[in-house]
């Protein structure tokens, strides 16, 4: 009896905690409070404690889009948060009321309101309460936006008021009428001012990447208030076609101007683009060359069929030393060093010198994962003018040092070169073939094992990037295609294969701030000639690091990286009373993830939450005896069966849900993912599972639960 009483006062101490918290972190939280709309007894300690919206009739804007135009603020969740805890300070003066800004608030949504097209909005905050037990005042703005400006018709005419049609030549005629239409395709819509500089802007440009440099474009709105109507006029004075002419560089000390104009897309006597300005400049920043790069149209120069281009530059530091400690989950400590030369032969060729060390000290694999250890060093030479400013050439020779004892006798030393061609089609899309020619060391232990098993590895690489994005570093609409294909054994090589992988990327907005992002993975192997015996132990181990896996935080969440599909239980090799798991691979690789981010309500927009679903598989599959054994070669190595290709019935699923912060070093990520179909090994212990496996016990070790659950931490987008 005692103990069931002191459950029931426990839960009661725990329920009155926890009110207690919300009260003190919700405003308005005390059910004694006076509230009342007589804003006249506020005073100058008057808080504002929250601000929301109210629409009549029709919304038309987001809360938070509405918020982000008044100067009037309300404390967060963090904020509430500083206030309630005693070792954190808690500033109230941004906070503090201020009549003025209110009805100044007032004027600026109105101003927004206009601006996007309502022409008589409705705006006041009459329902606003004010507690005067806390002297807080929640402000409730109430909207009535009315109808709203549809754009009518738009129309385009010459300075002589004739149709802008008649003002170009036969040949361009066709494409004019496409823009034209193109513009018109708006009519129906909401009118709004940015609409109209958009529209405008579209046209000049149109009529500059076709030769007329000095083109003049104006806008008039013709607006019938009784009809809530508005027709758009643009007048166009498009000049005459006009040529490249001088082209001057300033601001040059070290480098010599001929770099600088090789890279322009355009030369003296070339038809003046305004793309190819842009595209000059993109080419000067790409050289790595220059902090400042500005490829612009002098004002001050006569309206005729010459253009003078002025380049304006400022050099960076030639030289420079840049030292990164870090730490990942995987890897433990690690540092990169490089020192890098920007023009070292004066034709801006770059030179960097890097080395890059991950210790495994400090590390936290998930599973019974070991840490990676692995050095790597190289010289790179980059030649960023190849015939043309689109194609550039590297050539870097490397020396590695690899040890993953997660797979069984991987590790090597490796010494080779890497021949790099680079077409830029766009910015962030480019085509690359690269050779890879490198003499691999297998190691056993700390010893150089029999030089019998020492091979060449002989690669020929083509990759490529293609797609739409509204923004590469973060996108928000559009799609990215990246295939990438590979052959070994053109030329002498102790590894023969092909291999092909294609990664397909969809990122679509949902509203606002809702996105909804989505990935494909497909790859595919294939060993040939003496290659194709994946049970053999030399080349099994030789294409350890070739073989497709899934798992991890970048690929298929729930899962430790690269263990989901196919393992075994083995004893770890530099310490026998450890157990782990070594994943199988595949020659095939199907994945696949579809995540949705949205706000998280009380914080900026700098946070974000997502909830995911991942799901892959890999085609590698173990001999299995009826229980579920693992079966065993004469060496003790397990046995390989033949592969399943893309079987969907092999898919493994996780769900989960994760945190974002963009932080001004990337994205912050903080994921929890569960396994919703994990096989037997997902959730038992390795060494159970070994001593099952090799008959040491009888019964299949318990599952563990928790197990289901995997920790993910990474910074940079998921995908």
């Amino acid at each position: 009896m005692r103990a069931r009483e002191g459950s029931e006062y426990g839960a009661w101490w725990w329920l009155l905690g926890v009110g207690l918290v919300v009260g003190l972190l919700c405003p308005g939280g005390a059910a004694r409070a006076q509230r009342t709309t007589a804003l006249y007894l506020s005073n100058d300690s008057t808080m504002v404690s929250k601000i929301s919206f109210r629409f009549v009739e029709t919304q038309t804007f987001e809360e938070d889009q509405l918020r982000q135009q008044i100067a009037t603020r309300a404390p967060g969740f963090w904020d509430r948060l500083r206030r309630v805890l005693p070792l954190l300070s808690f500033d109230p003066t941004p906070y503090r009321l201020d009549p003025i800004e209110l009805q100044r608030d007032v004027v600026r949504l109105r101003r927004f309101y206009e601006r996007n097209g309502f022409l008589n909005p409705s705006i006041d905050y009459p329902a606003s309460q004010l507690d005067t037990t806390k002297n807080t005042l929640h402000v409730v703005f109430t909207i009535r936006e009315g109808p709203p400006l549809i754009i009518q018709d738009v129309v385009f005419y010459g300075p002589d008021g004739r149709f802008a049609y008649y003002l170009f030549p036969e040949p361009l005629q066709p494409r004019w009428i496409k823009l034209r239409d193109q513009m018109r395709g708006r009519i129906g819509r909401r009118f709004t001012e940015s609409e109209l500089v958009l529209m405008r802007g579209e046209v000049l440009r149109w009529l500059m990447d076709r030769g007329y440099a000095f083109a003049r474009v104006d806008a008039e709105t013709d607006v019938d208030s009784v009809d809530h109507a508005v027709d758009l006029r643009f007048r166009i004075d498009p000049g005459p076609v006009a040529y490249f002419d001088d082209i001057i560089v300033e601001g040059v000390q070290r480098v010599d101007p001929g770099i600088v104009r090789r890279e322009l897309p355009f030369q003296p006597g070339t038809r003046f683009s305004n793309t190819r300005l842009v595209r000059g400049q993109q080419e000067l920043f790409g050289l790595n060359l220059f902090r400042v790069a500005l490829v612009e149209v002098p004002t001050d120069q006569p309206r005729d069929s010459t253009v003078t281009v002025r380049v304006r530059v400022r050099e960076a530091l030639p030289r420079y030393v840049s030292v990164q400690p870090g730490w990942a989950r995987e890897d433990g400590l690690a540092l990169q060093a490089d020192w890098q030369h920007r023009n070292l032969l004066g034709g801006g060729q770059h030179v960097t010198v890097s080395a890059q060390w991950r210790s495994g000290r400090l590390a936290l694999p998930q599973s019974d994962r070991q840490p990676v250890r692995s050095f790597n060093a190289s010289l790179s030479l980059r030649q960023p003018y190849l015939f043309t400013t689109r194609l550039s050439a590297i050539v870097s020779p490397f020396f590695t040092f690899f040890d993953d004892q997660n797979q069984l006798g991987t590790s090597f030393n490796e010494y080779g070169l890497n021949t790099t061609l680079i077409y830029e089609l766009l910015p962030f899309r480019t085509l690359s073939l690269q050779h890879t020619f490198a003499r691999a060391i297998p190691l056993d232990g700390a010893r150089i094992a029999d030089t019998l098993n020492v091979y060449n590895r002989n690669i020929v690489t083509a990759a490529a990037t293609v797609g739409r994005l509204n923004d590469f570093q973060n996108p928000r609409r559009g799609f990215l295609l990246r295939p990438q294909v590979e052959a070994a054994g053109l030329l002498r090589s102790g590894v023969t294969y092909y291999k092909g992988q294609a990664d397909a990327l969809w990122y679509q907005p949902l509203t606002r701030r809702i996105l909804l992002k989505t990935r494909l993975v497909l790859g595919r192997l294939w060993p040939l000639g003496a290659s194709r015996n994946q049970n053999n132990p030399d080349v099994e181990f030789r294409f350890d690091p070739i073989r497709f896996y899934a798992g991890g935080s970048g690929d298929v969440r729930g899962w430790p990286l690269q263990l989901l599909g196919d393992k075994f239980a083995r004893p770890a090799v530099n310490d026998s009373t450890r157990f782990l798991y070594e994943a199988v691979g595949g020659v095939a690789k199907m994945a696949g993830s579809v995540e949705v981010q949205w706000p998280v309500p009380g914080l900026s927009s700098r946070w974000s939450l997502a909830t995911f679903l991942d799901a892959g598989q890999v085609s590698g599959r173990l001999a299995r005896d009826d229980e579920g054994r693992v079966l065993r070669n004469e060496n003790g190595n397990p046995i390989l069966l033949g592969e399943r290709i893309f079987d969907p019935a092999d898919l493994r699923f996780g769900v989960g849900t994760g945190l974002r912060f963009r932080s001004p070093i990337g994205v912050l990520r903080f994921d929890i993912a569960y396994k919703l179909n994990p096989s037997p090994e997902d959730l038992q212990p390795a060494e159970e599972r070994y001593r099952y496996d090799t008959g040491q016990r009888a019964e299949p070790p318990a599952s563990r639960f928790l197990d289901r659950f995997n920790l993910h931490f990474g910074i940079g987008g998921t995908f």
